[in-house]
């Protein structure tokens, strides 16, 4: 919205552009409480080439790579600006550069508040650029100590 209002362009929502579906969704996650070390969450995490906790990677992937494409024929010649989640960004990229799509979360390089773009020429893929404007300002604190807060902003 925020993008939309200083270009006085209108919000589009796409039903593509949302997190990959998982059984995790909701649960803690933090440094401190992390569902993923109970014992009962083990046998969800048997395939990481191929998500057994939720939707697969090559699914993501198609969906964001539709959005994508559609955002991009509908800017024309101009740039389309789409905000989604983390592992969506990551596995398009990936996806689009040819490398594998299961990878490591703590070295994704998709930070709150960065921006991937993605460049295409006559409707190719020509490349990505990655940067983070605001990736100086300190993590808010979440009531954990400050070593705690930096480790779990960069997972």
């Amino acid at each position: 919205a925020p993008v939309a209002a200083a270009h006085g362009l209108d919000v589009v929502t796409d039903d593509r552009v949302i997190e990959a579906d998982n059984v995790f969704e909701g649960l803690p996650m933090t440094v401190r409480k992390n569902a993923l070390y109970a014992p009962k969450s083990w046998p969800k995490l048997r395939s990481i080439t191929r998500p057994s906790w939720g939707e697969p990677y090559l699914e993501i992937a198609h969906r964001m790579l539709a959005a994508v494409y559609d955002a991009a024929d509908q800017a024309g010649s101009g740039e389309a600006v789409i905000v989604s989640h983390q592992l969506p960004i990551v596995t398009v990229r990936r996806y689009l550069s040819g490398q594998r799509l299961w990878h490591n979360p703590a070295n994704r390089g998709c930070n709150v508040a960065s921006l991937t773009t993605l460049t295409f020429e006559d409707g190719i893929f020509a490349g990505y650029r990655y940067v983070e404007p605001a990736g100086h300002i300190p993590a808010v604190n979440n009531g954990e100590p400050p070593a705690q807060q930096h480790q779990e902003a960069g997972a």
